[in-house]
């Protein structure tokens, strides 16, 4: 079985503390500020249009900069999945014998027109390795070792 996994580069607590100190200030200050117009304008719902600004804010930046992702290979399939802090979440398990086609995704974009893809990775669709699995297409960002053993299987 081989593992491999995809992170955020990590950083300092001094840096980790103030960020969570902005973050804290920009939803403090977005929630007065619109609260404010909101009883000025006497508009009271302008309150919850800055929640759900709020909200949706902190599930991008969840989304974007703390999910890392996991590759295992293992007995005949591949796994991808999902960590978020210290809760992993499996994605999807592909057997191995479904695999058509491997390659970067700029020289398979054409092929993969209309079929369902999933995006294990937080990097950009130029960057990525895709996998071809027939009716679905799998992007994400493996390692040369992990190519190799795709490619061995």
């Amino acid at each position: 079985m081989y593992r491999e996994e995809m992170a955020h580069k990590k950083i300092g607590t001094l840096a980790g503390i103030l960020i969570t100190f902005a973050i804290v200030g920009a939803i403090l200050a977005t929630m007065f500020i619109l609260s404010f117009i909101g009883f000025l304008l006497n508009l009271p719902w302008l309150q919850l249009f800055a929640f759900v600004i709020v909200v949706l804010a902190g599930f991008f930046v969840v989304k974007r900069y703390m999910t890392d992702y996991v590759y295992v290979i293992g007995e005949g399939k591949i796994l991808f999945g999902r960590r978020i802090g210290a809760r992993e979440k499996e994605l999807s398990t592909v057997p191995l014998r479904n695999i058509r086609k491997m390659d970067v995704y700029p020289a398979m974009e054409k092929e993969l027109a209309g079929r369902k893809k999933y995006k294990y990775t937080f990097r950009k669709k130029k960057d990525a390795y895709v996998v071809d699995c027939g009716d679905i297409a799998i992007l994400f960002s493996p390692s040369e070792t992990l190519k190799e053993k795709l490619k061995a299987r």
